[in-house]
Formats: structure tokens, sequence, C-alpha cells
């Protein structure tokens, strides 16, 4: 399994075939950039060597479905790796200024001085 970092084409062109080539069965990529994981299956090596071996399958899940492997692997369950866009916003806790950390003399409010506990409005 390879975690894309921002050298997809890479991960997708010369890796991507160089596993192929070695008879790397799967090869799992989580694509960071577009939120979905990709499995490359089924091999083909060619007398080409890496240049021109590639994978005959590919199925892919959007992060925090299940990508689908080929048998004997389980399937990939990506929901960890779900962006928690409806998670509710913490609570601020009782004495909270707002914009100010989430309590007085926490280490937000200590980095702002003192605008922060004599009420002023931080910068954003």
């Amino acid at each position: 399994m390879r975690a894309s970092p921002l050298d997809h084409e890479t991960d997708t062109g010369p890796r991507l075939r160089t596993y192929a080539a070695a008879g790397v069965p799967v090869y799992v990529l989580l694509n960071r950039e577009d939120g979905h994981a990709y499995a490359y299956t089924e091999p083909v090596v060619t007398a080409g060597g890496s240049t021109r071996s590639h994978s005959t399958a590919v199925t892919s899940v959007e992060f925090g479905g299940k990508l689908n492997l080929p048998a004997p692997y389980p399937p990939l369950d990506t929901g960890f790796l779900a962006p928690r866009l409806n998670a509710p916003l913490p609570r601020s806790a009782p004495g909270a200024q707002p914009g100010c950390g989430t309590m007085p003399g926490d280490k937000a409010t200590a980095e702002r001085g003192s605008r922060c506990e004599s009420g002023a409005v931080p910068p954003l």
C-alpha cells in the first residue's frame, strides 16, 4: 500500500509499471488529492520489462468506503481516511473566551497575549 504524496504521476506511472513487472499481485494507492483509494490488480509482465508492464484491473472507492481486494485479501476499510465534514463542532468549555482558545490561560490564549484576557478581539 502506498499513500500518494504529491507525486501521484510517478505512483500511477513508473512505480505502478515496476510493481506490475515484478508480479506484485495487488498495488493499493491512497490518493489524498482526489480522496480515493485504488487497487491495481492482475499484473501483466511483458518482455519490455517495467516500461510496458501494467495492471489489467483497477477498482476504487471514495475514502470512507470499503475497497474490495482480490482473494485472499479482505476488503480495506478506508473509514479512517474519510473527511470529518459532518462532525459536530466542539463545545466551548465554561469560561472560554471566543477566538482565544478553549479556556483562559490555555496555550492559544497565552500566545495571543493579554488582548484575549482583556476582551479585545484577536486578529483572524
